[in-house]
C-alpha cells in the first residue's frame, strides 16, 4: 500500500521571482492548484490572482491529485519555496 502524500503545504513566494517561479511550475501540471490565504482561494495558475493576495507572508497550497508520482514532482519541482 502506497502512502498518500499531504496535499497541502505553506510556501514562501514573497518576492516577484518566487512568485513568477511558482506560477511558471504551475501551468505545467494539468491538476488544479489552489493558493489559500485566509477566505481567499485562488487559482495557482493565475498569476493576477496570486499577486491579489498578501504574498508577504507564507501561503497555503493545495494541489488536487490523487496520484502519489504527479504529488512528489509537484513537491520536487516547489522545495526551495516550501516553508513548512
Amino acid at each position: 500500500m502506497i502512502e498518500m502524500l499531504d496535499d497541502t503545504y505553506w510556501i514562501d513566494i514573497s518576492s516577484i521571482q518566487k512568485a513568477k517561479k511558482f506560477n511558471e511550475v504551475t501551468l505545467k501540471y494539468e491538476e488544479d492548484i489552489d493558493v489559500i490565504k485566509d477566505r481567499y482561494i485562488i487559482d495557482a495558475k493565475s498569476i493576477l490572482g496570486i499577486f491579489s493576495l498578501d504574498i508577504s507572508q507564507p501561503l497555503m497550497i493545495r494541489i488536487h491529485s490523487d496520484n502519489n508520482e504527479v504529488l512528489a514532482r509537484f513537491y520536487k519541482d516547489i522545495l526551495d519555496l516550501i516553508v513548512r
